[in-house]
């Protein structure tokens, strides 16, 4: 082969390379050119999907845990078609905006529900109910707040010794009381300005967690206050556990004798 025809086949593979080069640099695998309203519509598909898997929390503790937030998946979605519908695209936003409505249907009976009727003779009763933080809490806070409420009847959770001889002050108003302090953030306290008919504390599901039974004397008549805090859902074990103490507890509503009041952590969102 001449020296003439290597320099014509150099010449003829030089373009072809130099553009395989370009290419590469400029739409190669490596190249994150991104279209943001791509992203804004993805962020609608990821939300769209979770409303979907928060119902099926009875297939899997972990599908459960979607059901937390859909206050946050109806905000979400109504910003991202808002957003989209501004970029002049019809179809996603439509599809966003049913999926917003899914959750909006979903949490609006607990906020817009009907006002349970008042029986004649009965009057509204205060209750508080605190998670007061067994490590890092501020008790002094937690004073403020009873002295500033002026509850009838006072739950404090995750409670320890400590807690119960910091706050014992701003309970002198509260002569009837029931406790179990713990110090693992599952202590239990009731504390009543009106006398006990009957209390005790009670192991509601099968983990050694306290809750508080309580029926109370007042001038219309007794009513039946119970405090619990189960588990939180944070893993297979824990989540059975939490909704047995939950059934457990709706147990002991379908068994009492006088009203209920229900006071808790319940480490259940919805």
């Amino acid at each position: 082969m001449s020296p003439d025809q290597n320099a014509t086949q150099s010449q003829d593979s030089s373009p072809r390379e130099d553009q395989t080069r370009a290419n590469f640099r400029g739409r190669g695998w490596l190249s994150l050119k991104l279209d943001p309203w791509d992203l804004v519509a993805a962020s609608g598909v990821v939300l769209s999907t979770a409303t979907i898997l928060g119902f099926l929390g009875g297939l899997s503790w972990f599908l459960d845990l979607f059901s937390h937030f859909r206050i946050q998946y109806l905000l979400g979605l109504l910003i991202t078609a808002t957003l989209l519908l501004f970029n002049r695209r019809r179809k996603a936003p439509a599809i966003f905006i049913g999926f917003a409505l899914v959750n909006l249907c979903t949490v609006a009976p607990f906020y817009l529900g009907n006002e349970t009727p008042q029986l004649p003779g009965s009057h509204p009763r205060r209750a508080l109910l605190m998670n007061v933080n067994t490590e890092k809490g501020s008790p002094t806070k937690v004073a403020g707040a009873i002295r500033d409420l002026h509850p009838e009847f006072v739950v404090l959770e995750e409670v320890s010794d400590r807690w119960i001889s910091d706050l014992a002050d701003a309970l002198r108003e509260y002569p009837h009381s029931v406790s179990m302090p713990r110090e693992d953030n599952f202590g239990i306290a009731v504390y009543s300005r009106h006398p006990f008919a009957s209390s005790e504390i009670a192991q509601l599901g099968s983990e050694d967690l306290p809750s508080a039974v309580v029926e109370v004397n007042l001038p219309e008549g007794r009513v039946t206050l119970i405090a619990t805090h189960p588990l939180p859902p944070s893993g297979r074990e824990n989540s059975l556990s939490r909704n047995e103490q939950l059934e457990a507890v709706a147990e002991r509503v379908r068994q009492a004798k006088s009203p209920v009041l229900l006071l808790g952590d319940l480490n259940a969102t919805p």
